[in-house]
């Protein structure tokens, strides 16, 4: 049987006799680098997708698919809802309100991210399959004054179980020392919120949040959506509410744009730098042969 001629050139120069000896060995070293270069390129470029995906994973634990704000969302939530559940791409919608408070617990004090939520539909707009999560958003739903506590938050607060009794100010009547805001909440359980929320998210009452942050008005009720494509979320937002250009439409990627940008610059870079390995190799075989042929 005939060998093709790029086989038959490859096999001559690397199973030389002992008189090519030399010419062998660095046509056997420059495979050897091109393979290496490729196995490590490869092998990097697996470990830092998954590590991507890994940290995707858990940041859309607590950030929303899409969020879509507007003074029209604190009016007619309902209504903006209702249009973004009517497209097949939306799982799944939900209100929120999210502000900077205090949470203080027998003398340890934390500044966490408060978000008030309607526990029925943010069970179902939360990425996460686990059923205790579903479980504890309808055990703060049926508790007046609860709330959810991230795992590591509750540890550095010192809170070990269930039904603790903590206060908590708004960032706002904080810093204008006004305490007589300040409201006593019990918890009602510890959720994941991810690696970058557990130490400083808490979840109550969308009703209680909204008379905590009455007077920020930073603090606005906003929309949250699930989408079965977190890839293309900003685009299916995008085109559900074109028809609304006073709302504001940020995606998960964007609401973490500074943790994704470093870890696309840090692929690349990686990428670039294991291919200049593949390069080298690649060069040393085209010496090899401009040598043979001379």
């Amino acid at each position: 049987m005939q060998k093709p001629f790029s086989v038959f050139v490859g096999l001559r120069y690397t199973l030389a006799r002992k008189r090519n000896f030399f010419l062998s060995f660095v046509s056997l070293i420059s495979m050897l680098g091109v393979s290496l270069g490729v196995m490590i390129l490869i092998v990097a470029l697996s470990v830092m997708n998954g590590s991507i995906d890994t940290l995707r994973a858990d940041a859309l634990k607590s950030v929303p698919h899409v969020t879509v704000a507007g003074d029209r969302v604190t009016t007619h939530w309902n209504e903006l809802a209702n249009i973004a559940l009517s497209s097949p791409n939306v799982i799944s919608a939900a209100p929120y309100i999210e502000g900077e408070a205090n949470i203080l617990y027998q003398g340890n004090n934390r500044f966490v991210s408060l978000r008030g939520v309607d526990g029925a539909l943010e069970a179902d707009v939360v990425d996460n399959p686990s059923s205790r999560y579903r479980d504890l958003f309808m055990a703060l739903s049926e508790t007046e004054n609860g709330i959810i506590l991230g795992a590591q938050l509750a540890g550095s607060l010192g809170i070990y179980g269930s039904s603790a009794d903590l206060s908590v100010t708004a960032l706002g009547s904080l810093l204008a020392r006004n305490l007589a805001d300040t409201e006593g909440f019990t918890v009602v359980g510890y959720a994941d919120f991810g690696a970058y929320g557990n130490s400083d998210t808490a979840l109550i009452n969308l009703a209680q949040a909204q008379q905590l942050f009455a007077k920020n008005s930073a603090s606005q009720l906003r929309l949250r959506l699930r989408v079965d494509d977190v890839f293309n979320a900003k685009a299916i937002a995008v085109d559900l509410f074109a028809d609304y250009p006073d709302l504001s439409v940020q995606s998960w990627d964007e609401a973490q744009a500074s943790l994704f940008n470093a870890l696309r610059m840090e692929k690349v870079l990686t990428s670039f730098m294991l291919l200049m390995i593949v390069v080298v190799g690649a060069v040393n075989i085209v010496s090899t042969l401009v040598m043979v042929v001379v």
